[in-house]
């Protein structure tokens, strides 16, 4: 089977559907606070298979779970090739997020239409980060109800670095006279997870920002 990595998600085909692909997307939209279960329990009478098949591990089986409010499951048995039920084991259930996303813009890239619409993708049993800009690694599969191509995402990774999340509070304008009005490196006791001679530029980039943060228009 071919594997498709770095794409994007204008660009997927029905060529793309079963392998796995990363893309660089903007967040447009999000339905959070969802939950589906996390197993289903397969037994196959014609060859006495029994196993827990993941709604992580197994793309068809979480999209059928997304889609459908079910008890039993209708799949081939990965042994004999033939039909058998699964008991959807409801005892234990991860986190699942549907994300509206669009192509990260890209200046050197053909204008499409494409480019600008958002799509559907699916994350399960993943936690959000907080950025607007991530990479989606999944498989590409097909809605049932709508025949859409989408993504079932089993990894997201923030696209935007530290400078660009970060807030100032209240909090923090009304400390900076305690703590940084000497004529100490102040930059030395920023982001301490920063380390290295050859990241002096990222500490003191942190600390004028939040020395002088942009005026609001």
């Amino acid at each position: 089977m071919t594997e498709f990595h770095s794409c994007k998600l204008a660009d997927l085909t029905a060529a793309h559907i079963g392998n796995t692909v990363k893309i660089q997307v903007q967040i447009t939209g999000e339905l959070t606070q969802k939950a589906i279960p996390e197993s289903v329990s397969a037994y196959c009478k014609n060859c006495n298979y029994e196993r827990e098949l993941y709604s992580v591990k197994t793309p068809e089986i979480a999209v059928t779970l997304i889609n459908k409010d079910i008890k039993w499951l209708e799949f081939i048995c990965p042994e004999c090739n033939k039909k058998i039920f699964g008991k959807i084991s409801a005892g234990k259930f991860i986190d699942f997020h549907i994300l509206l996303v669009r192509d990260k813009l890209d200046l050197n890239a053909r204008f499409t239409t494409a480019r600008f619409q958002s799509k559907r993708v699916f994350i399960v049993g993943e936690k959000l980060p907080k950025a607007k800009f991530v990479e989606l690694s999944g498989v590409v599969i097909v809605e049932p109800k709508t025949k859409d191509l989408t993504i079932l995402v089993d990894k997201i990774v923030p696209l935007e670095t530290e400078i660009e999340q970060f807030a100032i509070t209240e909090n923090d304008r009304q400390n900076w006279p305690l703590y940084f009005n000497n004529e100490a490196k102040t930059w030395t006791q920023i982001a301490p997870h920063i380390v290295g001679d050859k990241r002096i530029l990222s500490k003191k980039s942190i600390i004028l920002q939040l020395h002088s943060p942009p005026i609001p228009k």
